[in-house]
């Protein structure tokens, strides 16, 4: 499954506070929730996010275990 996958790749997730300066040196960044599944962010106070490969694998991943509509 989708899990298998990911974990293949070295992806890791975490729980932690993320401060405004943290986020300028992301590589990439989503939203995930049950009604929209896994989405990317573009966009955090005005300051331009890019969206990553790894972003958009896990989206499809993800989103195709779930069934959601999406796209990038």
């Amino acid at each position: 499954g989708s899990e298998m996958c990911i974990r293949d790749r070295g992806v890791t997730a975490r729980f932690e506070p993320v401060t405004p300066n943290a986020i300028s040196q992301f590589k990439g960044m989503a939203l995930i929730n049950s009604v929209f599944g896994v989405w990317p962010v573009r966009k955090v106070d005005g300051m331009s996010l890019p969206i990553s490969s790894l972003v958009v694998e896990i989206q499809r991943l993800f989103n195709n275990e779930l069934m959601f509509e999406y796209k990038v």
